[in-house]
């Protein structure tokens, strides 16, 4: 029997920190007729595809937001598109969710409760093709403030009206239409939700329960008519962990991180980070992952991405209070670490992290970007291949 105690040995320690000049910067190209400033936030929120990932920044040009497009080539990371706020969206890339070809973008402070922006890419760039906008929100529902694609269903949080909407995409080379399939409201004592994610027809909602630093993971099954039902529940060790801060799924399923920023390793509040395997019927507890070096009140977890291939799982876990990000390799069970420090002194490095199968990226909310006249703090990516 696993114990909670028995958090994973780390194995292989590969790296102690990289040095920045191991790390691609990235920032977006800035100037005068359209400059950053102190209130740009890059990398508030990422997600990432096999051939592209997606960087907001929702409070550029006075919070109207904008969204950025990267591809890698050479194992080099280069701008692929840039996409600025539509006339009316407010606080555009406050969420963002990628796959294959199509890109959900979320502007949850629009006219009208909020909406959601869906671009589809047919060979020239991507282009939008539709503006969601249900007529059931109420005038102040934030609809967009998360947002998730994957296996051409898109789901979208309405977190003031504490429902979650249903899409369905169909798509081909040169077209895109989507379809609302259903709604349905907040399961269980869910209060909101930090992290959303689709995957093995199932619907993983991750939030806080309490006022007390409890949450859980509340899987919904899709079945028939796009029905969601309550499936499984998983909750942390003890109350208080933040059990649910941030997950990654990878997409088909099979594995499931959960951030527990406040999880106790002995008598430490070190933070942990939860692995869950798909046994085919229900998401089993493999191990928790908590950082070789990690100390009390690390918030180790606070941020977190999975991808996987085979029996190899790769985790990106931050500590933001260390200002480090560890990245793990999981083998057969096996886990090994390697941990990335750097940039601007270390300060808030791990404000968000994100996979690209192997490939890192690690936002640096404190990071420096040449704002068009000056440098400004607006946050940095740094990526690893």
């Amino acid at each position: 029997m696993f114990s909670r105690f028995a958090a994973a040995a780390v194995i292989g320690l590969f790296v102690s920190s990289f040095s920045l000049a191991q790390y691609q910067q990235i920032c977006p190209t800035f100037s005068s007729s359209n400059p950053a400033t102190s209130n740009d936030v890059i990398g508030a929120d990422m997600d990432s595809t096999a051939f592209y990932t997606i960087v907001s920044n929702p409070s550029h040009d006075n919070f109207d937001g904008e969204v950025y497009i990267y591809q890698i080539v050479n194992n080099q990371v280069s701008l692929y598109q840039r996409i600025t706020a539509p006339a009316n969206a407010r606080f555009f890339g406050a969420s963002v969710a990628i796959d294959g070809d199509v890109a959900v973008i979320g502007a949850p402070a629009e006219t009208g409760g909020g909406a959601v922006y869906v671009y589809h890419n047919t060979g020239s760039g991507f282009v939008q093709k539709a503006r969601l906008q249900p007529g059931t929100l109420s005038s102040n529902a934030d609809f967009g403030d998360t947002v998730e694609i994957n296996d051409n269903m898109i789901l979208v949080d309405a977190p003031r009206d504490d429902q979650v909407y249903a899409f369905q995409t169909y798509v081909s080379p040169f077209s895109l239409s989507v379809y609302q399939r259903q709604v349905f409201n907040y399961p269980g004592s869910l209060l909101g939700i930090e992290d959303l994610y689709f995957a093995n027809d199932r619907a993983f909602l991750a939030g806080p329960i309490n006022a007390s630093f409890e949450g859980a993971v509340y899987i919904m099954k899709m079945s028939g008519t796009f029905n969601f039902t309550l499936d499984q529940t998983l909750t942390g060790y003890t109350s208080g962990e933040t059990f649910g801060a941030d997950i990654g799924v990878d997409d088909d399923g099979d594995y499931l991180a959960v951030g527990a920023p406040r999880y106790l390793d002995g008598t430490d509040e070190t933070g942990g980070v939860y692995i869950y395997r798909w046994n085919y019927s229900s998401y089993i507890l493999e191990q928790v992952l908590v950082g070789s070096d990690s100390a009390d009140g690390d918030l180790f977890g606070i941020e977190v991405d999975l991808t996987s291939q085979g029996t190899t799982v790769r985790v990106l876990a931050s500590a933001f209070n260390r200002n480090t990000t560890y990245s793990y390799q999981i083998i057969s069970g096996t886990p090994y670490e390697t941990k990335l420090t750097g940039g601007n002194g270390g300060i808030s490095f791990g404000f968000n992290v994100c996979l690209q199968g192997s490939a890192r990226y690690i936002v640096e909310s404190s990071g420096l970007c040449w704002g068009g006249s000056g440098y400004v703090t607006t946050g940095k990516i740094y990526f690893l291949p």
